[in-house]
């Protein structure tokens, strides 16, 4: 199964598409909250899952699945993510983010990286270049696990615009 993930333009959220273009999913964020908090709902505007996030970690609550955490640890050569709840792993050093000074705007971390579960691809992500503004390409093994993936997705990108924000001084 292939989705299409973009932030909207204009508001705090992430539309996801399917191969064909037809909507899957919308990610809103909270307005007013003192953290960052994100609602995932279907096509038919019914709630789906909650992203949180609490000091280093986002958690990921999606019914049906276990509860999960993307946790962030600081490593000497910048951030690293691992996934708490579930005995998935992201690519061994796939998923760095590096520590940015002010001088430097850009995220240095790969537009590639493969989610594995008991040693086998559960999702394969990839910078979409083709579609419109800052877009993923997420290929999932097991479309059951369509949502879990999404929400991690985009639990890792927030983390890319929280750095930016701070090496630019916003954050």
């Amino acid at each position: 199964m292939v989705v299409h993930v973009s932030r909207k333009s204009l508001s705090a959220g992430y539309i996801v598409k399917d191969a064909q273009g037809n909507d899957r999913w919308t990610v809103r964020e909270a307005p007013f909250s003192w953290r960052k908090k994100l609602y995932v709902y279907d096509a038919d505007g019914n709630d789906a899952a909650f992203l949180c996030r609490i000091n280093t970690k986002y958690y990921i609550e999606v019914p049906g699945e276990p509860h999960v955490a993307l946790a962030r640890e600081p490593r000497s050569t910048g951030w690293r993510f691992h996934l708490e709840g579930l005995p998935w792993r992201l690519e061994d050093d796939a998923y760095v983010l590096k520590p940015l000074s002010r001088a430097h705007r850009g995220v240095d971390c790969p537009h590639e990286f493969t989610l594995f579960a008991a040693g086998e691809g559960m999702m394969r992500v990839s910078r979409d270049w083709l579609f419109r503004g800052c877009a993923y390409r997420l290929e999932i093994a097991n479309p059951r696990r369509e949502l879990l993936c999404l929400c991690i997705v985009i639990a890792l990108d927030c983390e890319i615009e929280r750095e930016k924000a701070k090496a630019s001084g916003g954050g």
